[in-house]
């Protein structure tokens, strides 16, 4: 099933209500990316009433901590001062993880299992390289589960039932 939307305004609001709504389904791990880290800010700030323990907020070692937005400091992870993935155990508990497209592929590094995620989204997809963009889907959803890329810089969701 192909979805799209187009339009000036409301995608983002439209891809975080679909998350809320997401999270209310028990078995429901979803994973957000974006192709940069100010408009992955923006969908976390957004989900922020989900609290520290459901919402993590990936971020690159690379980042300078005067980048992250106050607001996002307590749904982050840091070692020595330097942004950092949590143990794998740790990862897992999370309900929703929000990341650059680039730094998703971080959660592939540290083990966590192909079919973790049971949704994952792409926001602003048209504004990411093709190869960024396909790093975010290295973390397969699972096999009963459906793909959800959207593109939501004219929201296109493509479903895939049973893909790995």
């Amino acid at each position: 099933t192909r979805l799209t939307l187009q339009g000036l305004g409301g995608k983002t609001v439209t891809l975080v209500e679909a998350i809320r709504q997401l999270v209310d389904h028990q078995d429901s791990r979803i994973l957000l990316c974006a192709p940069s880290n100010s408009a992955s800010d923006i969908i976390a700030k957004r989900l922020l009433e989900l609290g520290s323990a459901a919402l993590l907020r990936l971020y690159g070692p690379s980042r300078p901590s005067i980048a992250v937005l106050d607001e996002l400091v307590p749904f982050t992870f840091t070692v020595n001062g330097k942004y950092s993935v949590p143990k794998l155990e740790e990862i897992l508990k999370f309900r929703v993880v929000v990341a650059t497209c680039s730094a998703s592929y971080m959660l592939r590094c540290v083990g966590v299992p192909r079919g973790h995620s049971s949704h994952i989204f792409v926001d602003e997809c048209a504004q990411t390289s093709e190869p960024e963009g396909e790093l975010s889907l290295c973390v397969r959803v699972r096999s009963e589960a459906h793909l959800e890329f959207l593109k939501l810089s004219s929201l296109s969701a493509v479903r895939r039932p049973g893909r790995q």
